[in-house]
């Protein structure tokens, strides 16, 4: 799953309770190994939150440095040029008060 926390941060989440590893890997950092491992919860949901700005967000999480898997309660997911499958999230853009604004 991914949220907005309405702070300029998503925060992902994912059930792996057998993972003794999962990692977030993603196109917001050149698609590396190891960049963004998640923390375990208790019941054996992973957790990890970035900061992001407006926009698209393409990845997948590395299950014990092995498995890919998609995230099927993400925004979505895309057929990349290469063939693979990726989990989307999206990022909304903030949202401006109309009367912060000067005239």
């Amino acid at each position: 799953m991914v949220s907005y926390n309405g702070e300029g941060r998503l925060v992902f989440e994912i059930s792996a309770p057998e993972a003794e590893k999962v990692e977030l890997v993603g196109a917001f950092h050149g698609w590396h190994e190891q960049c963004y491992p998640m923390v375990r919860e208790e019941g054996g949901n992973w957790t990890i939150s970035i900061d992001a700005g407006p926009g698209q967000y393409l990845f997948r999480y590395l299950i014990d440095g092995e498995q890919w898997m998609l995230d099927d309660e993400a925004h979505g997911t895309v057929r990349t040029t290469d063939g693979q499958e990726k989990s989307r999230a999206w990022r909304p853009p903030l949202r401006l008060d109309p009367d912060s604004l000067a005239a």
